[in-house]
């Protein structure tokens, strides 16, 4: 039985419609719900979608998401079309595959999410063996910190939770096989034309979005940005709301709290009334200023062929901006790259008119004229140079890489202290938006996207912001009953607002804590009041958020150092880390590269005897589409 599927032109995530040209009928969504609660600087955020098999034989369907590194999995739930809920369990990741294929085979329906490496914040999402006419409603539920932005806290929700509400049910009419394969070419280009006899039916459905939001402080205003707010009530330190969303957004919805003392210092700790262990979670505000000392800045831009029009146009535009907002007692460089590479200068330069004035004539004649995208060695030739001041690495691109090698070779100078951050800038719908956002995570600094043709400034100045301004280091805090605390090193948030989570066993500590760190190596303390969570009117469902979020910021150090001891060739220290992800993972109840959720419905309890349709859909990139076939089943990979 074969499938059509096809990217929608005017998204930048590209959801897909699925087709069985012999009925005409799809997996259809059919309605989404997101529920936000926020405990003042952490959201839960739970995912609601409905899904309807309008095939004639039962489906399975597969897509991937990216929800980012500070954002964390924790929980999912399946309803059917009989009111049955199935409450996922988590469990090793090899054992959670063999359970989804067991239980397939079986003729039972089976869900599972699953993190897809070390190095990402990719995640797969599959349903198998969804019986033809059956509705299923799924449920995730997701974690993240809250971002200061104006003296604003922001929520953002990854634009890829609204794909679905951008689908709208398709009529494919008869084609033959050149029709066929025409319209297949179409649809996979940068600019995808509609397919011969393809129509599209209006009805999109919509999103609802409720939030309930408590704060230390009270709240004075609540925005919901690209949707329309329905209802609002604010009284002191909670506020709800409910909205809706009706177009799929081109771009991270976002959610902005202004309360009455936004960037007041702040020290959770949460103790879990199951094993009395605690976690804490500290905030600072820090008045941070522009570095004075002088820094190097070095820009590695892609000029492979993929590069050419509107791409290049981007990059080149990417980096007058950046030239033009660097201070001027910097060095700087710029290296191209393809299949070769090279550099502006033989090594980083003092940034001076003449300089400038010589590398804006040279951006401005950039062309897509280096073949294929070679990465690696560009990155090694900017890592091995020598240097004596603090150095930033910007990386512009839009192609695919092999991303372990980089990541490799950016953990092993990052312990040798070869570099501060690493910045990527993935341009263009079909960015490797994965290894991009791989490589900046081990370079401790963040990765942004541009669609084509999009307007780069804003992001482009976040990017730079963040090199410009000094960091926090070498956190901890000082309880009168515990000693001394340190705090992981990796500290998340942006340059106004950072965060760092630990946890602890008995005793928990009391009193309010003395909280020091580090900026540009001086030093800095502050007492701050120490707030519990109980404090607030928690919900059952709102039990160890913090215990959750420092579990996953361990992890993500663990993650790290496997992939170290991969490359170092250490497979028994590998092991031992896989071990510990995978015991966090199942105490916390969290999805990460060695544990994985699993649910199942039994349904008939016979082995499935009839062709399963099998899809795949990558709501972070264009896909690429292939074609199987067995005598068991027929499977389209787009």
């Amino acid at each position: 039985m074969p499938l059509f599927g096809r990217r929608q032109p005017s998204t930048s995530v590209q959801p897909f419609v699925f087709c069985d040209r012999k009925d005409s009928r799809s997996l259809l969504f059919v309605d989404g719900r997101i529920n936000v609660r926020v405990i003042d600087l952490m959201a839960k955020i739970e995912l609601k979608q409905t899904f309807t098999n309008q095939f004639k034989t039962p489906i399975e369907a597969i897509y991937s998401f990216d929800l980012g590194s500070e954002t964390l999995l924790c929980g999912l739930s399946v309803q059917f079309n009989d009111g049955s809920i199935v409450e996922a369990a988590v469990m090793p990741k090899q054992k959670a595959e063999e359970k989804y294929d067991d239980s397939i085979a079986s003729g039972g329906t089976a869900v599972y999410v699953t993190k897809k490496s070390d190095t990402d914040a990719k995640y797969e999402f599959g349903v198998g063996n969804l019986p033809p006419k059956e509705e299923i409603t799924l449920s995730l539920t997701f974690q993240r910190p809250l971002e200061l932005d104006n003296n604003r806290l922001i929520l953002a929700l990854p634009q890829q939770m609204f794909s679905f509400a951008n689908i709208r049910r398709a009529v494919l009419g008869q084609m033959d096989e050149d029709e066929e394969l025409a319209a297949l070419e179409a649809s996979m280009g940068d600019d995808p034309i509609p397919p011969p006899r393809l129509t599209f039916v209006d009805g999109s459905p919509t999103y609802s979005i409720d939030v309930d939001a408590d704060f230390l402080s009270p709240v004075e205003l609540l925005e919901i940005l690209s949707a329309d707010v329905e209802t609002l009530e604010i009284k002191e330190c909670h506020v709800t709301s409910s909205a809706t969303v009706s177009e799929c957004p081109t771009s991270d919805l976002i959610i902005s709290f202004e309360i009455e003392k936004p960037s007041e210092p702040r020290c959770f700790i949460e103790v879990s009334e199951s094993d009395g262990t605690w976690a804490a979670m500290t905030t600072l505000f820090p008045s941070s200023k522009p570095r004075s000392d002088p820094a190097e800045y070095i820009f590695i831009v892609d000029q492979s062929g993929s590069m050419s029009g509107s791409r290049m146009k981007s990059a080149s535009n990417s980096l007058q901006l950046f030239l033009r907002s660097l201070p001027t007692n910097c060095f700087f460089n710029i290296v191209g790259f393809g299949s070769k590479f090279y550099s502006f200068f033989p090594q980083a330069v003092s940034y001076s008119q003449e300089t400038f004035e010589e590398a804006s004539r040279r951006v401005s004649q950039l062309s897509a004229d280096m073949a294929g995208t070679q990465l690696y060695s560009p990155i090694e030739y900017v890592l091995t140079k020598p240097t004596d001041k603090p150095r930033f690495i910007f990386v512009l691109t839009d192609g695919e890489f092999e991303k372990d090698a980089i990541v490799s070779l950016v953990q092993e100078f990052s312990t040798k202290k070869r570099f501060e951050k690493i910045y990527t800038l993935a341009i263009g719908h079909s960015a490797d938006l994965e290894a991009c956002l791989a490589i900046a995570q081990a370079g401790k600094g963040f990765g942004e996207k541009v669609g084509d043709n999009q307007r780069m400034e804003s992001v482009v100045m976040r990017l730079l912001k963040d090199a410009l301004y000094q960091h926090i280091t070498n956190l901890h805090v000082e309880w009168e009953n515990s000693g001394k605390i340190e705090f992981s090193s990796e500290i998340s948030g942006s340059r106004r607002l950072q965060t760092a989570f630990t946890l602890g066993n008995l005793p928990v500590p009391t009193g309010n804590p003395a909280v020091h760190w580090e900026i540009s190596f001086q030093k800095f303390s502050e007492i701050i009041p120490l707030s519990k969570i109980s404090t607030f009117n928690l919900k059952d469902e709102d039990g160890n958020i913090l215990h959750r979020m420092a579990a996953q910021k361990k992890i993500q150090l663990l993650e790290s150092f496997n992939l170290n001891s991969s490359s170092s060739g250490n497979p028994g220290n590998q092991v031992e880390v896989q071990l510990e992800i995978q015991k966090l993972g199942m105490k916390y109840f969290l999805a990460t590269s060695q544990t994985s959720f699993f649910a199942k419905k039994s349904n008939s309890g016979t082995a499935v005897q009839e062709a399963m349709t099998s899809f795949q859909v990558d709501l972070t990139r264009v896909p690429t589409t292939t074609s199987t076939s067995t005598s068991t089943s027929t499977s389209t990979s787009t």
